[in-house]
């Protein structure tokens, strides 16, 4: 049985119960009773815990493998060569982050990281809308330092995007949608994808927390991780239940877009990492709709300018276009760069502000 507080016995259920695995390979089949029981499934999971595990998915266990022994790879390397990919060189948030410069809701993250994104050329400098400046190439460890390296991340992006694709028109047909609905929004997506590694604890310590409680501000994510542990999901009565690793599973959470544009049936989960005794690796990889999708586009009704998520008490909103979700999102996490990249930019009150910009 998994941990949970003292105050509900009733949340006291397996984690499979509570985190579901899901066969998903009948999604490759157009239609049939396999396909409809999975979609079913899906629905089921999605509306309760927003988590589940994806298994006999399109993403190879080579190249699963391949990705955690290249994070391996990168994170042995001494520090300075890590920080010749530093992400405050890059504007567009990509590059190497060491452990104690980001932070999730204003706490430091205990984690050491490289972010990644779809590899395009550099937005230029002060482009507006501010959020194209998302738009940039990838840094990456030089061959001689961790050979391997790019080709196993860049075929471990190209098997998550097929995948993405497939799990996308499951949650349309979730919703009643017929499974093509969304892929206008998805023809030039924007994609996030960390490469991770939670230092392990030199003794038993309960709660120290790698990254704190928070929902994901996009559309989909998904994640593979090695068998550490610490991963946790928030019950919607507030327990917390372990989402233990499954080898060559991805685990499967919805983002605070997809629950505005469900109008709440789907769940943007609240989640955690807790660090252990063991060293932790793993890959996120978010799913998003290209930056210039407007919520109005994917079907929800705004009469101002954000809707709340109903994620954090309700603080956190969801900007009307994706871009300035995305933005916000990571100019919060990542104050050096904006320092060095945005100086004309500023986040007031969840929203980026233009400097001289009537308010």
């Amino acid at each position: 049985l998994v941990r949970v507080s003292e105050g509900d016995l009733s949340s006291t259920r397996s984690a499979t119960e509570w985190v579901p695995t899901i066969d998903v390979s009948a999604l490759s089949d157009s239609s049939g009773p396999l396909r409809a029981q999975c979609i079913q499934q899906m629905a089921q999971a999605c509306a309760e815990s927003g988590f589940f595990y994806a298994v006999n998915h399109g993403v190879a266990p080579a190249t699963i493998d391949a990705a955690m022994e290249a994070a391996g790879a990168f994170f042995s390397l001494d520090k300075e060569d890590k920080l010749t990919i530093d992400n405050a060189k890059s504007a567009a948030f990509r590059g190497y982050i060491a452990q104690g410069l980001e932070n999730t809701n204003g706490v430091v993250d205990e984690r050491e990281q490289i972010e990644f994104g779809v590899e395009s050329e550099a937005a230029p400098p002060g482009v507006m809308p501010y959020y194209l400046r998302l738009q940039g190439p990838n840094q990456w460890p030089s061959d001689a330092t961790c050979p391997d390296f790019r080709p196993a991340v860049e075929t471990f992006a190209v098997e998550m995007e097929e995948e993405a694709r497939r799990l996308t028109g499951a949650l349309a047909e979730v919703l009643g949608e017929n499974s093509d609905v969304w892929d206008r929004f998805f023809d030039d997506p924007f994609v996030q994808m960390k490469i991770c590694r939670y230092p392990g604890l030199e003794s038993a310590d309960a709660g120290v927390s790698g990254v704190g409680a928070h929902s994901d501000s996009g559309f989909l994510s998904m994640l593979v991780q090695d068998d550490a542990g610490g991963l946790q999901a928030q019950l919607p009565n507030g327990d917390w239940v372990d989402v233990p690793p499954i080898k060559h599973a991805i685990v499967v959470n919805l983002g605070e877009v997809l629950q505005v544009m469900s109008g709440g049936k789907l769940r943007a989960t609240v989640h955690r990492v807790q660090r252990t005794q063991r060293n932790r690796i793993s890959v996120p990889y978010f799913w998003n709709p290209r930056l210039e999708t407007t919520l109005a586009d994917l079907g929800v009704s705004t009469g101002d300018a954000s809707t709340s998520s109903g994620t954090h008490g309700g603080r956190n909103e969801v900007l009307v276009e994706y871009g300035a979700n995305a933005f916000k999102s990571l100019a919060r996490s990542h104050p050096r760069v904006m320092d060095r990249h945005h100086s004309d930019l500023s986040v007031v009150d969840g929203r980026v502000m233009v400097a001289n910009a009537a308010r």
